[in-house]
């Protein structure tokens, strides 16, 4: 799955989209990320595992992103639309 802000035929004139790899432009709700994943898992294409130092990376990335947004969803989750 392939997340980026520029729209697919910009990402495909790159030569960054293969045939296989699923594309979502954000920005994109929970539902458009759920269908997404389900598309993803069930389509049958062969996943390929990244090299542990680029796994190590993107969890990194990914755990970054969970803590800087997750004081605004506990706000949000309480009905605090402060700063949103």
């Amino acid at each position: 799955l392939y997340m980026s802000g520029y729209t697919a035929d910009v990402i495909a004139s790159k030569g960054v989209l293969e045939d296989s790899v699923h594309f979502i432009q954000k920005p994109f709700n929970l539902q458009k990320l759920g269908a997404m994943v389900r598309d993803a898992i069930s389509d049958g294409t062969e996943v390929k595992a990244l090299p542990d130092e680029r796994q190590n990376f993107v969890m990194k990335k990914l755990q970054t992103e969970i803590d800087r947004l997750r004081p605004m969803a506990d706000r949000l989750l309480h009905g605090d639309r402060t700063g949103v």
